[in-house]
C-alpha cells in the first residue's frame, strides 16, 4: 500500500498551518474599522437623538 500521496498532503497541510501570518495592510484596517465603526457611530447618534426627546 502506497501512503506517499497521503504523506505529501499531510506535509502540505502542516506547512500551510505553520506558515507565518501575513501583515495586515492599511486598507484592511480601514475597512475593518469602517465595518465596525460606522454602525457604532450611527447607533450612538440615534441614541443621543432619542434621549434628547426626554429633556425637551
Amino acid at each position: 500500500m502506497d501512503t506517499k500521496p497521503q504523506q505529501q498532503t499531510t506535509t502540505l497541510q502542516h506547512q500551510q498551518a505553520t506558515a507565518l501570518p501575513q501583515q495586515t495592510t492599511t486598507l484592511q484596517l480601514v475597512l475593518a474599522w469602517g465595518f465596525v465603526g460606522i454602525p457604532l457611530v450611527f447607533g450612538v447618534v440615534q441614541t443621543l437623538i432619542n434621549s434628547m426627546k426626554l429633556f425637551q
